[in-house]
């Protein structure tokens, strides 16, 4: 571990705002995985300008894009595949469970690219339905699509990704990912906070899990599928396209932009010194997150760790300075008790470290402990690593007097756009004008009944009597715009099952066919509106088959087009009832286009749908993309 540099000047960078047309190709290229190992033949897909000229590269993640706020920009996405399904690693997935015919319909290689975070039309959205296909491909589809983007969004960093029908998981998996950063006046002020001139102190960092084949030659998709669960969740932590590198640092504030572009894997993030094993995450703030900054700073000091769920991104604050004596410190993926314990099948999030190595600012495990599950500190660090940075001697750029204060007011001067409002005296974003109306989606698992066939589903529930019913522990006001209250437990009530499938037939391929018709969106909200969401995690209760342990689902809920922010949230208590839960991190201060659910738990999101995007269809869906993969994923329509 740490054995290669952070390749930071192995990502190409293209500046929007100078060339507002360009062309991204993707390709089946070598891509360097470790330092000083070429592999032998092509092993990923990438997103890249130019042909190909048979080199090897050094980052198989694709370009970072820059544009200022406003800055209209076209690209064209260019499939250069061939018809080999079994290239590079982007292996056919596994076959898809649950009830029904479920075949893959995507034609052979086609590739959808999607602006993760965007404000953009459908036609530039990324439909999953309309792929550039492969070259020559007889299907009739066009190899390459231009998309048009308006940029007219808060500065963030977005990123884009593969988002084929069926496919997303595999092609994700196989490199296709880039980051794409939306620039205002707020980053000319944070740079100039941090003494930052030429913004070479802000580290984008992409963080995934992967199964190496021998040799590092290339990705083992199959390798990360256990054969009674259908995420893949791999046993190398990746950072910039190396397996935990190193990073060489000055003693001074760097801006952190992170990404968890794993496909199921979720990372609770802490800062721990090796040598005194002790916790320093009190060294990071939290300024902003998927949709752009927050209106206040957030120190992980008050909360231990942060938690990433797959599609999420965090924008960061780090302060290394005044650390005398600490030459080296580790950013941890603090979720592995699960691995330390060698659970079967790992759980896709399970909170905290083993019992003896907690993430109080305390050292508590020495060289020559074990933890309870007879493990060393190195084999706990060797299952935790992310990233290691090391410290500078000298160099140190001391924080300024006033630093928390015009860091604070920068933050405040940024709070208001896109839908929301700061309000100062109750700390909390808000819509500018009332909601209209409610809704709610439940996410259900091993909806099959059996834990050895493993199923996702996703419905979109009403007040409908006569449709076919779902009894939830929810008084839910789906006829009005009215919220629940706090203080009593949601009590038990009848739903009936508006749609619970994208298509309304049979979802299944024959090679050169169409794609079935859509079932008509049963939400239809109003362009320009609010609407309270209500999003329910269900149905966690079968156990698996080996083990007779029950595997509770995490959930991604992701909506395209629009920004939401996290209201209230219920858990299930020991009666099986649902009541209210204390605020998490970044509920009501913070943009989501992403975010997580945990098993058991009820999200309300205040949700807005822009203006100007009337008549346009979007879909949402789960982000774990084995499970987008399986079906679980609907669209809606702005009236």
């Amino acid at each position: 571990m740490y054995q290669d540099p952070l390749p930071l000047s192995a990502f190409q960078r293209i500046d929007l705002d100078t060339t507002p047309q360009i062309a991204l190709q993707v390709q089946l290229r070598k891509t360097r995985l470790k330092d000083g190992i070429d592999p032998p033949a092509a092993n990923a897909w990438v997103y890249r300008t130019g042909d190909s000229d048979g080199s090897v590269l050094d980052n198989y993640l694709g370009p970072i894009l820059n544009v200022h706020r406003g800055q209209r920009v076209q690209i064209d996405w260019i499939n250069t595949l061939g018809p080999d399904p079994a290239q590079a690693g982007a292996q056919e997935p596994p076959p898809i469970h649950g009830p029904g015919p479920k075949e893959h319909m995507q034609a052979p290689l086609g590739i959808v690219t999607h602006l993760h975070g965007g404000k953009v039309t459908t036609a530039a959205d990324g439909w999953p339905l309309e792929p550039a296909g492969y070259q020559g491909n007889d299907c009739g589809l066009p190899s390459r699509r231009r998309y048009g983007y308006r940029n007219d969004q808060r500065a963030a960093m977005l990123w884009y990704h593969d988002h084929a029908m069926d496919h997303t998981a595999p092609q994700v998996h196989a490199g296709l990912a880039g980051l794409y950063f939306i620039r205002d006046r707020s980053d000319r002020r944070l740079r100039e906070l941090i003494h930052d001139a030429d913004g070479s102190h802000e580290l984008p960092l992409v963080i995934q899990d992967r199964c190496l084949l021998p040799g590092f030659q290339g990705f083992d998709y199959g390798a990360g599928l256990p054969p009674d669960r259908p995420e893949f969740l791999g046993n190398t932590l990746f950072v910039n396209g190396r397996p935990s590198p190193f990073l060489e640092t000055e003693r001074r504030v760097y801006r952190l932009r992170l990404l968890n572009g794993s496909n199921a894997r979720s990372y609770a993030l802490a800062l721990l010194n090796p040598d005194a094993w002790s916790w320093h995450s009190g060294r990071m703030w939290v300024i902003g997150s998927d949709a752009g900054l927050l209106a206040y700073p957030v120190q992980l000091a008050n909360w231990g760790y942060l938690v990433l769920a797959p599609g999420e991104r965090r924008d960061l604050l780090l302060d290394l300075t005044g650390l005398a004596g600490i030459s080296r410190l580790r950013l941890m993926n603090l979720a592995l008790a699960a691995r330390v314990r060698q659970e079967t099948p790992e759980p896709i999030y399970t909170y905290g470290l083993p019992r003896a190595a907690g993430d109080s600012g305390h050292s508590v495990l020495t060289p020559d402990q074990r933890t309870p599950d007879n493990l060393t500190r190195i084999d706990v660090e060797a299952l935790a690593g992310v990233l290691e940075l090391r410290l500078d001697g000298v160099t140190e750029t001391p924080l300024e007097r006033r630093f928390a204060g015009r860091l604070t007011e920068i933050l405040e001067d940024h709070a208001d756009g896109d839908g929301f409002r700061w309000n100062r005296r109750y700390q909390t974003l808000e819509p500018c004008w009332s909601v209209r109306a409610n809704r709610l989606v439940v996410l259900l698992n091993n909806t099959a009944g059996a834990a050895t066939d493993p199923d996702v589903e996703m419905l979109e529930l009403c007040d409908d009597p006569a449709l076919p019913g779902l009894d939830l522990p929810f008084e839910v006001d789906l006829g009005g715009n009215a919220a629940p209250a706090d203080a009593q437990p949601l009590v038990w009530k009848p739903f009936g099952i508006a749609r619970r499938t994208l298509f309304a037939e049979p979802h299944r391929h024959a090679h050169g066919s169409c794609y079935p018709e859509l079932h008509p969106p049963t939400f239809q909200p109003l362009a320009g509106s609010y609407e309270r969401w209500y999003v329910a995690n269900i149905g966690n209760e079968p156990a698996d088959a080996q083990s007779g342990r029950a595997v509770p689902e995490l959930h991604p809920f992701h909506l395209h087009l629009v920004n939401f922010v996290v209201g209230r949230r219920w858990v299930k208590d020991a009666e099986g009832r649902f009541v209210i839960a204390p605020r998490s991190m970044l509920d009501g201060i913070a943009r989501h286009d992403t975010v997580r659910i945990a098993a058991d738990e009820l999200l309300e999101l205040i949700v807005h749908f822009p203006r100007h995007y009337s008549g346009q269809s979007f879909v949402y869906h789960c982000h774990l993309a084995e499970h987008e993969d399986m079906g679980m994923m609907l669209h809606y329509q702005l009236a």
